[in-house]
């Protein structure tokens, strides 16, 4: 998949460890933004006894879930390192705006909506990255060197390519069932789909890979 690039804010929600290439948040940042986001416009956002802990809160959760939100992310966007990256960054930054502006709540399902966003936020990207590419656009960087990935190492060469051959809608639902392992409550609640569809377009991700794999384990011989 072709990426979308572009420049990496001043104010930049992930740190990246120079001597591995990892990636956690930068909780400093995030804090001085969640002190903004509490004060600004008071007469428009009027201030609320627990907001200032609810950010608290939301720091937390980010702090947290990071690990597993790159995980997702990058999985995705295989073999661009930076992308994974930067939708994360974009679905951390549109937490903050939604809690603002009083659209979202922090509470025990704030992992999943960062998951969700996630997922959305690779779909606009990957769109984008489309119209550009019809479009002849010279802002797509096809010959940028790759990175190697941290997960790099805990998937076989043979089923990322299977994965990345899977359509959008079930290459995420094997990455988020099978790696990730969350219960299909929780993906249905992630995708804002039925659990019943969950099942269904997981049992044809899983088909698909194992013809796939197979029909690679046969080309081997």
């Amino acid at each position: 998949m072709k990426s979308l690039r572009y420049k990496v804010p001043p104010k930049c929600f992930l740190r990246r460890n120079p001597q591995n290439g990892t990636h956690h948040a930068n909780t400093a940042l995030i804090t001085q933004q969640s002190k903004m986001s509490a004060t600004i416009n008071p007469a428009i956002y009027p201030s609320k006894p627990s907001s200032e802990d609810a950010l608290h809160k939301y720091e937390r959760i980010v702090e947290e879930a990071i690990p597993s939100l790159l995980r997702i992310a990058r999985r995705l966007t295989w073999p661009d390192h930076d992308l994974g990256a930067d939708i994360v960054q974009d679905a951390v930054l549109k937490g903050l705006r939604a809690i603002k502006s009083n659209k979202l709540e922090v509470s025990c399902k704030t992992t999943s909506w960062l998951k969700q966003a996630v997922y959305l936020e690779f779909l606009m990207q990957k769109r984008d990255a489309k119209r550009l590419s019809f479009l002849g656009s010279e802002s797509l960087d096809s010959n940028a060197a790759i990175t190697p990935q941290p997960f790099a190492n805990d998937l076989s060469l043979e089923l990322r390519n299977a994965l990345d051959e899977l359509p959008d809608e079930q290459r995420i639902l094997v990455i988020l069932v099978d790696l990730e392992e969350l219960e299909y409550q929780e993906v249905s609640d992630v995708l804002q789909i039925p659990i019943g569809t969950v099942r269904s377009r997981l049992s044809r991700a899983r088909w698909k890979l194992a013809n796939r794999l197979h029909h690679l384990s046969g080309e081997s011989k």
